[in-house]
């Protein structure tokens, strides 16, 4: 029967993933696994000792993948605990999802075949920020597929790309959150490999709309990504193009900064990071003001006495400041001196006003020395009539105090002497 059938293969998946589990310290996981492989060949499957054989069963029939899929999968992607067992499930799962691709059409297992890639790559990188995890695992993954896939596969190519997309639609939850980046990595690359559909503009559309909503999560009520979502996505934020920076990112970013503004400077911090890295800080420019108003937005968080995320606030103003020398930095310097003219500002929003003066100030510096060629006419003026009086008159820590106004003096060479005791 279809159960019984199920059964034996659930045994089978459980014996090889405990297997993959197969730990460097002890023999737990291997007497797991006998005793996993011992139930198999009670039932019949005589080759059940080796792994190879083992493998091949598990990859080739239908019925041991869907157990895979199932639930298995996430057992082994949650049990993992070194740089061998990620990548022995990783084998496994590319193995997996390849062969259900045959299938020519997108499956439920082929579905969550593709979840628990992502889920692994998503884990490990987890792990790796505490552990002694070196693997690139998305590069492994990427690398895997690029390997096993033909050129004449074109459409098994099309269902795997399509069932990383459909994991990329899952609705965002913290269960699964970031688990729609290597999805839309992993989609891309094996798109990318089919030569067919390289000029496909329709995949492209839908890869860079679901970028926009997930780390931007609309309509969810999530909180936008992370730093370290964002730097994952990296890949995908360096190939925008403006147009697709200013058609979809834009309208994703004004929409979440209207409803989590704090949340959102983290987000944007590591995204302009991206962006300036691959010298793209002119895709900026344009939304210094305006309805978008980064600078505003920015400073606003810097003042704001509840927020979490005044240090990304100024690492945005530090990266608006290099991305515009000229009319950002005049727009942050003028602005920052409004803002340090409130006496309802607390303590703590006055001296991130002063660590925004200084930011701006090294990172123009940071700017002059790698020997680009900027507008710096008009700081001498930003200093003496914004950030001199300013700082001095801001009240904060004195060696934040001196430390700003070191840096400003020593971007334009000049400065009165501080009127602060």
């Amino acid at each position: 029967t279809q159960s019984s059938t199920r059964r034996y293969y659930y045994c089978v998946c459980r014996a090889f993933v405990t297997f993959t589990m197969e730990s460097d310290d002890g023999g737990s996981a291997a007497q797991e696994m006998k005793k996993y492989l011992d139930r198999i060949m009670a039932s019949g499957f005589k080759n059940s000792n080796r792994s190879a054989s083992a493998k091949q069963e598990l990859v080739t029939n239908a019925a041991a993948r869907f157990s895979l899929g199932d639930s298995l999968a996430m057992e082994a992607v949650h049990a993992c605990s070194s740089d061998k067992a990620f990548k022995r499930v990783l084998d496994l799962l590319i193995s997996s999802l390849l062969e259900e691709a045959k299938e020519l059409s997108v499956t439920e297992t082929s579905t969550n075949i593709s979840k628990a890639v992502c889920h692994l790559i998503i884990e490990h990188k987890e792990r790796a920020e505490h552990e002694s995890l070196s693997l690139d695992l998305m590069r492994q993954a990427i690398k895997s597929l690029d390997k096993a896939i033909k050129e004449e596969e074109l459409d098994e190519c099309r269902i795997i790309s399509e069932s990383m997309m459909a994991v990329a639609r899952i609705p965002l939850a913290e269960a699964q959150r970031a688990t729609y980046i290597p999805a839309l990595i992993l989609a891309g690359k094996v798109h990318a490999m089919a030569s067919t559909y390289s000029e496909d503009t329709g995949f492209r559309r839908q890869q860079v709309d679901l970028l926009g909503r997930r780390l931007f999560a609309l309509g969810s009520s999530a909180k936008p990504a992370t730093s370290s979502e964002v730097n994952l996505a990296a890949p995908l934020i360096e190939s925008l193009a403006k147009a697709e920076f200013e058609g979809t990112m834009i309208p994703a970013i004004n929409f979440k900064i209207s409803v989590d503004r704090s949340s959102t400077m983290e987000s944007l911090h590591a995204f302009f990071d991206i962006l300036l890295r691959e010298n793209k800080g002119d895709y900026l420019e344009n939304h210094l003001g305006g309805s978008t108003n980064f600078v505003r937005n920015a400073i606003q968080t810097c003042t704001d006495a509840g927020s979490t995320k005044r240090r990304d606030a100024v690492g945005v103003l530090r990266i608006l400041a290099q991305a515009s020398p000229a009319a950002g930095t005049a727009m942050i310097s003028e602005q920052l001196s409004r803002a340090i003219k409130n006496m309802t500002l607390s303590s703590g929003s006055r001296e991130c006003v002063v660590d925004a003066y200084k930011q701006v100030a090294l990172s123009l510096l940071a700017l002059r020395k790698t020997g680009t060629v900027v507008d710096d006419s008009g700081w001498r003026t930003m200093a003496e009539k914004y950030a001199f009086p300013s700082i001095d008159k801001s009240g904060a820590n004195a060696q934040l105090v001196q430390d700003a106004r070191e840096a400003w003096m020593e971007l334009t060479k000049s400065g009165p002497k501080s009127s602060q005791k």
